[in-house]
C-alpha cells in the first residue's frame, strides 16, 4: 500500500551509505547500500524485478496478466455466467496466494476483491492521471453497487473468481515484492540492501553499522520519528492523505473498508507498523486504518508495533514502538 515512511536522510554512524532512487509501479522508488560498488548491479536487478512486476500485476496496464484477468472476468458477466476460471502465471499465483493469506488473517479487511470498488471512487488509472482529470473527462462507466463479498479462490494455479468482480493487489503486492526482492538483491550483490517501494520498506543482509536509521515522515513532509532498524527488519506505512485525488467536491483516498464498499471513514492519517517481513508490516497498517478507533487494541493484541497519527496530528504508539525522544521533537519544528 503507499504512505509515507521513507528512507529519507538516511546515515549510519560513522559509515557512508549510498542510494539509487526510480519511479515506477506509480510510485518512488529507493534502494541504499552501505557499499557503493553494488549498485549498478543492484539498479540493474531492481528494474527486472519491477518491470515484471508491472507486466504481471497491474490493474491500469492493459497488457498485464491482472488486467486480463479482469476484462476476462467482465466479459463472463456479460455472458450471464456466475464464476471465471483461468490458469495463471506462477508469479502471479505467489501473489495471490499471498494476498489471500493476508484477508484470511486480517478477517477479511484488507482483500484483493476492491478493484469494482476503487473504480466506482475514480481510482481507474494510474493516481497522476487521476489527479489531473477533469469533471469532463471522468468515466461514467462505473459500477454503481459494488458486490463486496465477490468469490477469489486459487488452487495451484487456476484462479476462479466470481464473474464481473476486478481484482487489485495494490494492498499487498507491493509489500511481498519488497520483502523478496532485497534479500535476493542482498544475497545476490553480497552487501547489505533496504528497499523502500513506495513506503513498504524491508531490509536484508548487513546492515551499516549503527543499523539503519529509518524516518517516518509524515503527508506534509515533517519527520515525526527516526528510528533505528537491524537487518531483516520491516516496516510499512498506509496514509489516507497521500495517494487521494477529488470527485466533484468529495476528498478520496484508496484504502477501501470491504464492510462498505467505499474509502475507509477513520480518524489515522497514517499508520506506520513494524515486523519480521514487509507483508504483514502492510497488511496490519492497511488493516488499521480500515479499523479505526479499534485498531489500537487490535496492534497490541497481536504484539504489532505501530505509530498511528491522527488526522489533528496527534500520536499514539502501541506494542512497543519506541517512544518520541527529544532529537524526534526538534526533527519536527
Amino acid at each position: 500500500m503507499t504512505g509515507t515512511i521513507t528512507a529519507g536522510t538516511i546515515t549510519a554512524e560513522a559509515e557512508r551509505v549510498y542510494s539509487l532512487s526510480l519511479r515506477a509501479i506509480g510510485t518512488h522508488v529507493r534502494l541504499l547500500t552501505p557499499d557503493a560498488t553494488v549498485l549498478d548491479a543492484a539498479r540493474v536487478m531492481l528494474a527486472d524485478r519491477l518491470e515484471s512486476l508491472d507486466r504481471v500485476a497491474s490493474r491500469f496496464r492493459t497488457d498485464s496478466e491482472l488486467a486480463q484477468i479482469n476484462r476476462a472476468s467482465r466479459i463472463a458477466a456479460g455472458e450471464g455466467r456466475d464464476v471465471v476460471r483461468l490458469s495463471v502465471s506462477q508469479e502471479l499465483a505467489e501473489l495471490l496466494a499471498h494476498a489471500l493469506e493476508v484477508e484470511s488473517l486480517t478477517g477479511g479487511l484488507v482483500t484483493p476483491t476492491v478493484g469494482n470498488a476503487l473504480i466506482a471512487v475514480g481510482y481507474d488509472a494510474d493516481i497522476e492521471v487521476v489527479r489531473h482529470r477533469t469533471e469532463s473527462a471522468r468515466s461514467t462507466d462505473r459500477p454503481r453497487g459494488v458486490d463486496m463479498g465477490s468469490e477469489c479462490v486459487l488452487q495451484g494455479n487456476t484462479l476462479t473468481v466470481s464473474a464481473g468482480a476486478a481484482l487489485d493487489l495494490g494492498s499487498s503486492a507491493k509489500a511481498f515484492a519488497a520483502h523478496q526482492w532485497s534479500a535476493k538483491i542482498a544475497c545476490r550483490v553480497g552487501a547489505g540492501i533496504l528497499l523502500d517501494l513506495g513506503g513498504d520498506l524491508a531490509s536484508a543482509g548487513p546492515s551499516p553499522s549503527g543499523g539503519w536509521r529509518v524516518g517516518v515522515v509524515d503527508w506534509t513532509g515533517t519527520t515525526r520519528q527516526v528510528v533505528v532498524a537491524d537487518g531483516g527488519q520491516s516496516f510499512a506505512t498506509s496514509s489516507t492523505k497521500v495517494r487521494v485525488w477529488q470527485t466533484g467536491q468529495r476528498r478520496r483516498h484508496h484504502i477501501i473498508d470491504p464492510r462498505t464498499g467505499s474509502p475507509a471513514r477513520t480518524p489515522w492519517a497514517q499508520v506506520t507498523c513494524a515486523c519480521a517481513a514487509t507483508q504483514w508490516a502492510n497488511a496490519a497498517s492497511t488493516a488499521s486504518v480500515i479499523l479505526g478507533v479499534n485498531a489500537p487494541e487490535w496492534l497490541s493484541d497481536r504484539g504489532i508495533p505501530a505509530l498511528l497519527i491522527a488526522h489533528n496530528g496527534a500520536e499514539t504508539r502501541v506494542a512497543g514502538w519506541p517512544p518520541a525522544t527529544a532529537t524526534d521533537a526538534g526533527a519536527q519544528r
